[in-house]
């Protein structure tokens, strides 16, 4: 799965959050996160009305961002809820790694495999 594929889905799946998202849907969407944040700090400086366009975007991408993670931690078969475990300090540590863990190689509580293993 590519970068342009993998954004594809996860806004396709706006908000759907049932099912598994594999690692490289996962990371790909999430670099795309990173690199528009980037360009909001960069842009804020020479464009304001750019930087605000790319900060709506960037508001509009949190619905997606998040079930895609609810979606990757499916896949290791953990439940969405655990997406609170964010609110809590240093609850982040514990949900980025079952992030990074492989996915279960079978079909697990929330689904199939999902499409394009890495």
């Amino acid at each position: 799965m590519d970068l342009i594929e993998s954004t594809k889905i996860c806004y396709s799946k706006f908000l759907d959050a049932d099912g598994r998202a594999n690692q490289s849907e996962y990371w790909w969407f999430y670099l795309v996160g990173v690199v528009n944040g980037l360009l909001i700090l960069l842009l804020s400086s020479v464009s304001e009305s750019l930087a605000v366009v790319l900060l709506i975007v960037a508001v509009v991408s949190i619905p997606p961002h998040l079930t895609a993670m609810i979606r990757r931690l499916h896949d290791t078969n953990h439940s969405g809820l655990w997406v609170f475990l964010l609110l809590v300090p240093f609850g982040i540590f514990v949900v980025i790694y079952w992030l990074i863990l492989s996915g279960d190689e079978g079909a697990n509580s929330y689904g199939g495999v999902p499409v394009g293993l890495i």
